[in-house]
């Protein structure tokens, strides 16, 4: 006789091995949790890259804008140099015309230099120089500053 137990047929043959039942459930795990941590990493980053860009813009921003007053701020005085300096030596003399030279030489993005006066009809051009280089250079015509101080 056999000795082997009666095994029922239909129990013989498995579907699916618990094996491979884990091992979809801890992908399927594991997949969705890869991409939850994905989605808020990239969200977290790209937040992350604009406020650092926007830091970025707003230093660059405060850099130029302490240059131009400093760029601002030394013509102003340099001009007032040259001005003191004119009204020291007289405005016909041939050391003021020498100082303008000398300014215009050094200071070549400068093109016009004007003394204005407030009145009640606005503001009178009482003294003036003009950078005849920066005008030969860019090829402008020396009758624009007339043009520009009579419009504003």
């Amino acid at each position: 006789m056999d000795n082997n137990p009666p095994f029922n047929t239909q129990f013989d043959k498995i579907e699916r091995p618990i094996g491979a039942k884990l091992i979809i459930i801890i992908t399927a795990l594991l997949l969705l949790s890869l991409g939850a941590i994905t989605i808020l990493a990239s969200a977290l980053i790209s937040n992350d890259i604009r406020i650092t860009a926007e830091d970025n813009n707003y230093t660059i921003n405060r850099r130029s804008a302490q240059e131009a007053e400093n760029f601002l701020t030394m013509v102003r005085s340099n001009t007032l140099v040259l001005l003191d300096t004119i009204n020291a030596a007289g405005t016909a003399s041939p050391v003021a015309r020498l100082a303008s030279d000398f300014f215009f030489e050094r200071n070549q993005q400068i093109a016009f230099i004007g003394v204005v006066r407030e009145t009640a009809n606005g503001y009178n051009l009482i003294r003036s120089l003009t950078n005849e280089r920066f005008f030969l250079s860019n090829e402008l015509d020396f009758s624009v500053t007339g043009v520009f101080l009579s419009v504003h």
